[in-house]
């Protein structure tokens, strides 16, 4: 990594650790009664702001390091997204191919940021539906289907 990206590294880490940290601040005891939703609420919250950041024309750090440096990241992690998209096995179902996504798989590049799946087949292993549906739903997803393949059950799942 070079200097460049350690600069934005540790200044977008320490915006993002003083947010979430404000905001369990504000919550308070509400907080404690639902770890996981309201960290997965705070996270899509914080993607928002980070995302805001590159635009924001008067932040310190980016008049530092300069549009260009903004500009050659934004294409990297699109082709990061990209490449994350067309990395999953595809079925076929209803006549047209989708992604094949384990759960676990999900959550590691939702928690990145770097899950960009419109539509997909979604493998919940043993976990149960309900909790699946509401840990899909704090990214954006919903259940719309199942998907009976082989004597197997998927949760056919698409942006909200």
């Amino acid at each position: 990594m070079d200097t460049e990206d350690d600069i934005w590294t540790e200044y977008l880490g320490a915006r993002r650790e003083k947010y979430l940290a404000d905001r369990r601040l504000v919550l308070g005891q509400e907080y404690d009664t639902d770890r996981q939703r309201w960290n997965a609420l705070f996270e899509q919250e914080w993607l928002l702001m980070a995302e805001a950041l590159w635009i924001e024309d008067n932040d310190p750090i980016k008049q530092q390091l300069g549009d260009d440096y903004l500009e050659r990241k934004l294409m990297a992690n699109l082709e990061i997204s990209r490449q994350v998209a067309s990395d999953f096995h595809e079925i076929q179902w209803n006549e047209k191919m989708i992604p094949f996504v384990y759960y676990e798989d999900f959550i590691m590049l939702s928690n990145q940021g770097i899950f960009r799946v419109e539509e997909f087949a979604l493998d919940k292993g043993r976990r149960w539906r309900k909790n699946v549906a509401e840990d899909i739903s704090a990214y954006g997803y919903q259940i719309v289907d199942t998907i009976r393949l082989l004597g197997e059950e998927y949760l056919h799942v698409a942006r909200k």
